[in-house]
């Protein structure tokens, strides 16, 4: 049992129950000389599950696990030689003993016995696994408990069975043969029930560490959509406090905001413009040294053209990195029905809102994206109603990033075991609710 937490315990559990009982079996029909072979088997089967790099540590880990399972298995051959004279370690005395035990309480008294016994390769094999740092200290008794259960079921419903079936296989007498086939079968059932439970604890452990998991992976996604928000607010409050926010100040602003946050892919000012407005506003862009400045829609073959008539336009008049955005500047993205459904929401809401998933409108790559939009308002303006709002409405600032960025961010973040559990790879896909209301 390589693995790092319960759920690779509880994993290999369904396949290591079967070789606990075949190596006690082969301790009961050929006692001391099994040794050898079921500590090569026990080396050969825990080996199959190392799936990281083979270390001084993995190496240690194995030898430790291994020679835990073969003297478990001697030790419960042990004992059902000379308490139950099954065997190749029974004595007159203990084959005697036997004569006066009916199956009921020969079965029980194996049980407690091997239960004895299987403590000792779940106790070597955890403590190996915490010590050796695979695996964490808060999961060590869930491995354990499932590990146990595990070689418990093994033994109880494979060892004797196994041993018995050989015996008569070989035509080696029993003073007891009724008693033999009764135990077999009880702790065959023993077996079944043992494992079964062991499923059930492996699947309650596997639930809890699930939700544990889910649990951070949400807190971290909440916390960096919150740092978006809580940057997305500081631009508002730029537009707010000024009535002609520079290209150069709006620059300046956003390089400090995109150096402390890199899963922003971009920032922009996307000022409310009416068609009234529009040549006086494009002059004044182009007086400020941005002479090749139109507002532009484009065609379905993603060709730019001017805007056409229409009775307000939402062009992307500022936006941040520069190398990614010069071809997007003076597009009007209220054409694109996402975004402009994300703009009214924003406008009539007063509250930064998260849009659907989009592309994102970028020069060097396509990439699916998600917009928080926070709308800027004249200021000296009454914003109390819908109506009011709309009034003072001068545009909106933008963050965008890509959830496959963010994805990748929150994979460094998290513990390997919570990555293991989760099996989470790329392309990743947030459920981030559109219209979603930032609370500040």
């Amino acid at each position: 049992m390589h693995d790092v937490d319960a759920r690779a315990a509880g994993g290999q559990c369904q396949f290591f129950w079967p070789p606990a009982g075949i190596a006690l079996g082969a301790f009961m029909l050929l006692g001391w000389r099994a040794s050898a072979g079921v500590w090569l088997g026990a080396i050969a089967t825990h080996g199959l599950f190392i799936t990281d790099e083979i270390n001084l540590h993995a190496m240690m880990s194995l030898v430790l696990m291994a020679s835990g399972s073969t003297a478990q298995a001697a030790m419960a051959a042990w004992f059902s030689g000379r308490w139950l004279g099954l065997g190749q370690f029974a004595t007159p005395a203990s084959e005697q003993r036997m004569l006066h035990l009916t199956p009921l309480r020969l079965a029980t008294v194996m049980a407690v016995l091997f239960a004895l016994a299987s403590t000792v390769a779940a106790s070597i094999g955890t403590a190996s696994l915490v010590l050796s740092g695979e695996a964490q200290r808060s999961a060590a008794a869930q491995v354990w408990q499932t590990w146990w259960l595990g070689d418990l079921a093994g033994m109880l419903g494979i060892g004797p069975l196994l041993y018995f079936l050989v015996s008569y296989w070989r035509k080696n007498s029993f003073q007891r043969d009724p008693i033999a086939i009764c135990l077999a079968c009880l702790l065959a059932g023993a077996g079944v029930l043992a494992f079964a439970v062991s499923q059930q604890s492996y699947r309650l452990g596997q639930q809890a560490a699930l939700e544990t998991d889910l649990d951070e992976l949400i807190a971290l996604q909440d916390g960096l959509m919150h740092a978006n928000m809580t940057q997305v607010v500081s631009l508002k409050a730029l537009f707010e406090a000024s009535d002609n926010v520079r290209l150069d100040e709006f620059q300046n602003f956003t390089a400090k905001l995109l150096a402390h946050n890199p899963l922003i892919r971009s920032m922009s000012w996307i000022p409310r413009v009416r068609a009234s407005e529009r040549t006086y506003f494009e002059q004044q862009i182009h007086q400020s040294g941005r002479p090749e400045f139109f507002i532009q829609e484009r065609t379905a073959d993603h060709k730019r053209m001017s805007a056409g008539l229409r009775s307000e336009y939402f062009p992307i008049t500022y936006s941040m990195p520069l190398d990614s955005n010069t071809l997007v500047t003076g597009l009007d993205v209220s054409m694109d029905p996402v975004r402009w459904d994300a703009i009214e929401q924003a406008r009539d809401g007063g509250t930064v809102v998260a849009s659907a998933p989009v592309e994102l409108l970028r020069t060097d790559e396509s990439l699916p994206g998600v917009l928080i939009v926070a709308p800027v308002y004249r200021p000296g303006l009454p914003l109390s109603t819908i109506d009011q709002r709309r009034i003072a409405f001068a545009g909106v600032v933008v963050s965008a990033f890509s959830p496959n960025k963010q994805f990748s961010a929150i994979r460094r973040i998290l513990n390997p075991n919570c990555q293991r559990r989760l099996n989470i790879e790329p392309p990743c896909r947030f459920n981030i609710e559109p219209g979603r209301v930032a609370e500040f």
